[in-house]
């Protein structure tokens, strides 16, 4: 990566997560390797392609109530978020190799508690103010911006303001077989660089 490049780091599903707490609120346990926790993850899979991924993929209850849930464990609900396993050695690696260059940028709910938790979550476990609360990344977009990100939607939005983005793999992918964290890591930073890459030969051609 070029020193002059920055790098965006999305938090839920790839340092964050989520998925898990949000699950455990309805009283599912994503983890669970019962027929119930299987068939969850499954549906997680099938709909990770989807631009706007709606809780009702996965769960017997609208969007409205998803959220009105998490709304009301309030900003502990954020605070609280479990690491995925790679998360500290990814920011590590990424912070070691390119300085200055990597930062936190994440998307808060309409509650206000969301904000406040989400930055307390990110001082909680990575002690930095290198973060961006957002819910509009494409105005961060330019040539020498990367967003690493698992929603298509605001991937496409940021490439189509003039940013470079990479599509983290769903966490139930990267987590399948029992892999090592640390390859984890090592293999996602590897394909950020050819994002890099492929992105600045694309803008190069054009």
């Amino acid at each position: 990566m070029e020193h002059s490049m920055k790098l965006m780091l999305d938090v839920d599903g790839i340092s964050a997560d989520f998925l898990a707490s949000a699950l455990s609120i309805f009283g599912y346990d994503l983890y669970d390797q019962s027929e119930v926790g299987q068939g969850i993850r499954q549906r997680l899979l099938d709909n990770q392609k989807n631009t706007e991924p709606s809780p009702d993929m996965y769960l017997f209850v609208s969007k409205k109530q998803f959220w009105k849930e998490i709304d009301r464990a309030g900003h502990e609900f954020w605070t609280n978020l479990p690491l995925l396993p790679w998360a500290k050695e990814l920011w590590a690696k990424l912070n070691e190799e390119y300085p200055e260059s990597v930062y936190f940028c994440t998307s808060p709910s309409n509650h206000p508690d969301s904000s406040y938790g989400k930055a307390k979550w990110i001082w909680k476990h990575f002690n930095t103010n290198k973060f961006v609360l957002t819910n509009h990344k494409y105005l961060l977009a330019n040539p020498n911006t990367i967003l690493v990100d698992d929603t298509p939607k605001k991937l496409k939005k940021f490439e189509e303001h003039g940013g470079l983005v990479y599509k983290w793999p769903h966490q139930l992918v990267l987590m399948g077989h029992d892999r090592d964290p640390s390859i984890i890591a090592g293999e996602q930073i590897e394909a950020i660089r050819q994002a890099i890459v492929w992105g600045k030969n694309k803008e190069n051609d054009e």
